[in-house]
């Protein structure tokens, strides 16, 4: 009996960590799994001809590198760890806004975070070498590989929910600080415990999520309702309950839904444009019902409950 006791323990956390999975994680983790395993023993790749570099990118025509360095790591302990961490963060996010959203921003993200790295690398190489006249340093060929730049977006939209983002957390267990400060302090315990990590990819992750969570939403991703009749249309999904896919249809909260459409109307300028709509609107209302004082003072109701 003493033996069975740990063996029946060990199964039933196997068990429950599996039936944790996520579609999305699943998908994405075999992906880093066959490249890394492609890069150390099938074929012996070359990281750096995969990696993030602005020199092969602009005169050689490399496009590729654009998605390429974002899947490949340098080790065993790198890629460990940015599983690791992406199990989390994908788990939580992956609830709140469906598998089809978070595959949406990890293919976005990974494109977007590739040209605010190199747009940083532009201004570092201007300010460095030309302004400054370090010409020492080579900013041609300085590359970046690894998931983590998406994993800082991923960890960004993830603690910047509306229900989340003002809730004191503790970071590792010790540090009390809010959810929506959590990306950049884990950015820079980062940077301390391996100065060698990418700061400058990271950054770009941090940046990318708030373009996507804030501006980028509705011009670059679908809207919920199109999702939902894409997800409906293809039932075949409910079969993988093994991989839990998360239907955005099932997701319970109808508010955690609305933020997903958020993005361009945190912006003022959309704020002016559809309060000129709603305000033609309202007038084209009166005109059409004058002789009708039930109707005028239908909308008329409406629009001051509107305004409170």
């Amino acid at each position: 009996m003493i033996n069975e006791i740990p063996n029946y323990r060990n199964e039933n956390s196997i068990r429950k960590f599996y039936n944790s999975l996520t579609f999305s994680f699943n998908f994405i983790f075999i992906i880093n799994i066959f490249l890394y395993v492609c890069t150390i023993t099938l074929f012996k790749l070359n990281l750096f001809d995969f990696s993030i570099c602005q020199w092969p990118i602009i005169h050689k025509n490399q496009y590729y590198r654009i998605i390429t360095h974002n899947f490949f790591h340098l080790g065993f302990v790198h890629i460990a760890f940015n599983m690791i961490f992406f199990y989390f963060v994908c788990r939580n996010l992956e609830r709140k806004i469906g598998s089809a959203y978070v595959l949406l921003i990890i293919f976005k993200s990974s494109i977007l975070i590739s040209f605010l790295y190199l747009m940083q690398i532009a201004i570092l190489k201007y300010v460095v070498v030309i302004l400054l006249k370090f010409t020492e340093f080579n900013f041609d060929f300085y590359c970046s590989v690894g998931f983590s730049g998406v994993l800082f977006a991923l960890y960004y939209i993830d603690c910047n929910f509306k229900n989340v983002s003002n809730i004191t957390i503790r970071f590792f267990g010790l540090l009390p600080i809010k959810s929506k400060y959590a990306p950049v302090t884990y950015l820079l315990l980062v940077q301390m415990l391996n100065p060698n990590s990418s700061f400058l990819g990271h950054l770009s992750g941090i940046f990318t999520g708030f373009l996507l969570k804030n501006i980028f939403v509705y011009f670059t991703f679908p809207r919920k309702d199109w999702i939902k009749a894409f997800e409906d249309k293809f039932n075949y999904l409910d079969m993988t309950n093994n991989f839990r896919y998360f239907k955005i249809s099932q997701i319970l909260s109808e508010d955690e839904l609305k933020e997903i459409d958020v993005g361009i109307y945190q912006l003022c300028c959309y704020r002016i444009i559809k309060r000129i709509r709603d305000r033609n609107n309202y007038s084209n209302n009166i005109s059409t019902n004058e002789d009708n004082p039930r109707i005028i003072n239908n909308v008329l109701s409406r629009s001051e409950m509107n305004t409170v």
